[in-house]
């Protein structure tokens, strides 16, 4: 017994010994991200402090591994105590290891790393990790010196020792810190920081990954269901909020009569021949407001773009909907909601949905869509093909220079140059033979990470002599400039890619009846934005030689006014047909000169969190409530009454676009166009019924029972479909109740030819029906058929792979083509 406590108060000195050392390591690791981040990206040295005091973090994570993994330590030591030594320290180098690793996630995207993990398949966590950081020494030098100084400061102190009584008392304040404070709330909720800007470079970068993820799974798993009461009392909350809409469902709560202002008339000439005008809409990557990180930058690195604001109708306070590019085209074309994660996500299919692409296409538009990058990453070839465009470029080595496609696969796998991507273009225009109005859509490239391109060397030669040549440029900015050549570099070239394309159209004809729409997808997150709503900030201009006027707004509008603005404008002024209802979160651009918002919207984080409001004056960002200005400066204020409206209809809105997206509930089938195939009920009344053929019938035949021994259940008898169709509805409904709980109710299935879709059994709130009671499921399937999808089969069925017992009673399924 003696030598147990004998070994345990050694093992206890040890322990606090190597904890010592662990937090002197943390506090290298500090000094270690400081210093990349000084040097890498230009943080002022004002914010070393903020950095410093940010060491509180790592004190608390020390005191709690002091007092929670005490007692795994001492038993392995009392046994092994070269080993429980050895262990320690190992764990405090592979520590450092995810640090630095960490450090240079931070450094290429200047955000921690958190639970947008699980937004991207594996194939596009590879694609955008190889194509996001160039080949560099610079990450491996801080990588070798964090390590290599953390396994020094080891090395050092290895066999430091703290005597019995200080042990103690370190060990009594470690575990009185644990107590009094919960870890994982203070990373999660942001505590004791100012701002989150501030939080992100104070935090604990490896911990603060952790609870993320843990806290994102967490919350998946303890969802809690909402009954139907609750959903038609947030329909009707969300709706209160738009009263000059008409809704005429309640089942679909975003679908409304089209009522949208035409505010682009008043400025436009009519075109001469009388149809509808061209369309080239330009999307550039990272392209926002401040680009140099600044409030308001005094030198442009985008100088012909910045010239159209002067010819055409600008908005400077534009906002994006989303922080990075998979929510811009479902925001810009069809003013849609997020859903859960994306519009457009990568293991649900879209919901059905209209756009103003197809409503173009309906009205004899021929539509080209131009992107150097890979065009299913973000599923943006999903959302396009899903409204017929005509034409999707996709950069193939029979199409490009040979040279140009070696850079692409050994540089810069993110995909083309602007330059040769706009040569394509160009290239397939003069080719074709368009006789109607066209639209144009570009998506730019180069203004990504890892900021590559053909000649930099010249571009950045060029971004030096201009920012030698400023005289009102100020020292902070020179250095943000001159520490960051490549990527200025970059929006140099990207601006004077466009101002070539620009020229091309201006060398055609029917430049005179073309409508130029140019904005960013969202702003660069390479810098930091100075508050927590301008990170949304994107110019927005349109331009056109059909302009009457040039004009600067200042009001607030949102990618979401654009489709919107221009069907109304198109309906009012030509021959050009729009649907009597729509499902568009938001009315007509603001073209107010004076500064107001009239936008009530909601925000989604990269990691596809929805945890930001705007309305009237006010945004809620991470449960904190801002006022903003007219320059969009944030000012946090304390005001209960306003923060809890504002985070009821967040609430209410987000779940609304949850339930809209996933479970197709944007606008209804439209029977009258569509050609149904199968329209039938089963409530197994009838012994004939086909489906109790191929399962276990009950002994009352009042409903289909399912055993363990049943995998595959059909719902209906497999379906050939013999014409070619755009689209395929399956809406499906039926009762449930499972026979075990334990076990999983099988997903449901639909698959026609070599496309599939499995879908869970959950109920619209995304909330379990596995309750052992009978409950009702409801779905509607969208298919977009992407290529011709003649003479194949259609399957709809149950997937019993986890052989789950249930029964299922009162099947109503509807397929329709469109």
């Amino acid at each position: 017994m003696k030598q147990v406590i004998k070994s345990s108060i050694l093992g206890l000195k040890k322990w606090i010994a190597i904890n010592i050392i662990f937090a002197l390591v943390l506090l290298a690791i500090r000094l270690v991200f400081f210093i990349a981040l000084h040097f890498r990206i230009e943080l002022s040295i004002d914010n070393f402090l903020t950095v410093l005091t940010g060491y509180k973090y790592d004190l608390m994570f020390v005191a709690h591994t002091i007092s929670w993994m005490s007692i795994p330590y001492l038993l392995i030591y009392n046994f092994f105590p070269k080993g429980a030594t050895r262990i320690s320290y190992g764990l405090i180098i592979a520590y450092s290891v995810i640090a630095s690793l960490l450090t240079e996630y931070y450094c290429n995207l200047m955000m921690p790393l958190d639970h947008v993990i699980f937004a991207y398949s594996i194939e596009e966590l590879k694609g955008a990790a190889s194509s996001s950081s160039s080949i560099s020494i610079t990450p491996f030098i801080y990588f070798i010196v964090t390590v290599g100084l953390c396994a020094l400061i080891v090395r050092l102190l290895r066999k430091f020792q703290v005597k019995l009584i200080p042990s103690l008392l370190l060990f009594i304040a470690a575990i009185a810190i644990s107590f009094s404070f919960n870890y994982k709330k203070t990373m999660i909720e942001e505590r004791y920081s100012d701002s989150h800007s501030s939080f992100v470079i104070s935090t604990n970068q490896p911990t603060y990954s952790f609870w993320k993820i843990i806290d994102h799974i967490d919350k998946k798993n303890s969802q809690s269901a909402s009954n139907s009461g609750d959903y038609q009392l947030i329909v009707e909350s969300y709706r209160n909020l738009f009263p000059e809409n008409e809704y005429p469902y309640k089942e679909y709560p975003f679908y409304r009569k089209s009522n949208y202002e035409d505010v682009l008339g008043d400025y436009l000439n009519k075109t001469e021949d009388g149809l509808p005008p061209n369309f080239v809409f330009i999307i550039a990557e990272s392209w926002g407001q401040s680009l140099t990180g600044r409030e308001i930058p005094t030198i442009s690195f985008t100088p012909f773009i910045d010239s159209l604001k002067g010819e055409g109708l600008y908005w400077k306070n534009c906002l994006s909907t989303t922080q990075r590019t998979f929510g811009v085209l479902p925001a810009i074309f069809s003013s849609a909601p997020q859903g859960e994660k994306g519009f457009a996500h990568f293991w649900s299919t879209l919901p059905l949905h209209n756009s103003l692409l197809n409503d173009m296409k309906r009205n004899n538009y021929n539509i080209s869509y131009f992107y150097g990058g890979c065009h299913d990453f973000d599923r943006y070839d999903s959302y396009l093909k899903s409204n017929n465009l005509d034409y999707i470029f996709v950069p193939k080595i029979d199409v490009i220079d040979s040279a140009m496609y070696k850079i692409m696969n050994e540089n810069n796998r993110w995909g083309l140059d602007d330059e040769e991507t706009f040569n394509c273009a160009m290239n397939y225009k003069d080719t074709s033979d368009i006789k109607t109005p066209y639209t144009d859509i570009y998506m730019t490239l180069t203004t990504h990470e890892p900021f590559l391109i053909p000649n930099i060397e010249r571009y950045e030669k060029m971004v030096e002599e201009m920012v030698n040549n400023s005289t009102t440029i100020s020292d902070l900015e020179r250095n943000i400039v001159l520490k960051n050549l490549n990527v200025f570099a970059c929006y140099l070239y990207m601006d004077q890619s466009i101002e070539k394309l620009f020229n091309y159209y201006k060398s055609k004809e029917e430049f005179k009846n073309t409508i130029f729409v140019i904005t960013g997808d969202h702003r660069t997150s390479y810098f930091h934005t100075g508050n927590e709503i301008r990170k949304y900030n994107v110019p927005l201009v349109i331009y056109s030689p059909l302009l009457k006027e040039d004009k600067e707004m200042n009001a607030v509008v949102s990618h979401l006014n654009i489709t919107p603005t221009i069907n109304a404008y198109l309906s009012n002024n030509y021959n050009y047909n729009v649907d009597k209802h729509c499902h568009w979160l938001a009315g007509s651009l603001d073209t107010c000169t004076s500064f107001r918002n009239k936008q009530k919207m909601a925000f989604m984080l990269n990691n596809r969190d929805v945890v930001e409001f705007l309305e009237d004056n006010y945004f809620i960002c991470r449960q904190k409530l801002f006022e903003f200005d007219s320059n969009l400066c944030v000012t946090q204020v304390d005001n209960s009454v306003t923060y809890d409206r504002l985070k009821t209809n967040l609430d209410n809105y987000h779940k609304l676009s949850v339930m809209a997206v996933n479970n197709s509930m944007l606008m209804p089938i439209d029977l009258e166009n569509a050609k149904i195939i199968v329209d039938s009920f089963y409530d197994f009344d009838d012994a004939e019924d086909w489906c109790k053929k191929h399962i276990t019938k009950s002994n009352d035949n009042s409903y289909l029972y399912a055993d363990s021994l049943s995998e595959f259940i059909p719902l209906y008898p497999y379906k050939e479909i013999e014409d070619e169709c755009h689209t395929i509805n399956v809406d499906i409904a039926f009762n449930i109740m499972s026979y075990d709980t334990l076990k999983l109710l099988p997903p449901l299935v639909v698959s026609i030819g070599d496309f599939y879709t499995s879908t869970h059994l959950l109920s619209p709130t995304n909330t379990t029906i596995n309750t052992g009671k009978t409950e009702f499921f409801k779905k509607n399937i969208c298919i977009h058929i992407n290529e011709k999808r003649i003479n194949q089969t259609l399957k709809v069925y149950l997937w019993n792979k986890g052989k789950s017992t249930f029964m299922i009673d009162d099947v109503r399924i509807r397929v329709s083509e469109h």
